[in-house]
């Protein structure tokens, strides 16, 4: 098994589990982040798919990137998807961590490559994890938000004070 096989299942597993992730999730701009992660991840899954046997992949057995992708499944597994403020917080930001782990495996994965033409490739993957990481970002600023403000004397009720900073309608 050569690292870019290991990049392959990675990619096939998580697309998997953010679907599975999102038929859970009640929280329905949760369930559509997930939802394009999910995507996401299945365009690069096809993407690998294609150049798995070719002949630009290394062949390295790199024990590490595998216990990365093993590490980066166990979390996924275990990552929270509740129904409360606190748990879609908390889903989000190990969505986030997720994500910024899976840029890191691919940065590995980078070294390894001995042609330029996987580099490139590679390097196309990076910035897609790195934007997923962003938009995942914004979503956690928008959902925090309210925890970010103490100035909670100024709203008149606890549903007004949830909705500053945020544009409504």
């Amino acid at each position: 098994m050569n690292a870019f096989t290991v990049a392959k299942k990675l990619e096939k597993n998580v697309s998997d589990l953010y679907s599975d992730l999102a038929r859970q999730t009640r929280v329905s701009s949760l369930r559509a982040l997930i939802t394009d992660l999910a995507v996401d991840h299945q365009t690069r899954y096809h993407t690998l798919n294609a150049l798995t046997g070719s002949s630009a992949c290394p062949t390295d057995d790199s024990q590490t990137l595998r216990n990365l992708a093993e590490s980066l499944l166990k979390s996924l597994l275990a990552m929270p998807c509740g129904e409360n403020r606190e748990d879609l917080e908390a889903s989000v930001r190990t969505i986030l961590e997720l994500e910024s782990t899976t840029a890191d495996f691919y940065l590995e994965l980078k070294k390894l490559a001995s042609s330029s033409a996987m580099k490139n490739l590679l390097q196309q993957l990076i910035d897609q994890e790195q934007y997923d990481c962003s938009m995942v970002e914004e979503f956690y600023e928008f959902v925090n938000a309210p925890n970010e403000f103490l100035a909670d004397a100024e709203f008149s009720n606890r549903e007004e004070f949830y909705q500053f900073g945020r544009q409504i309608g």
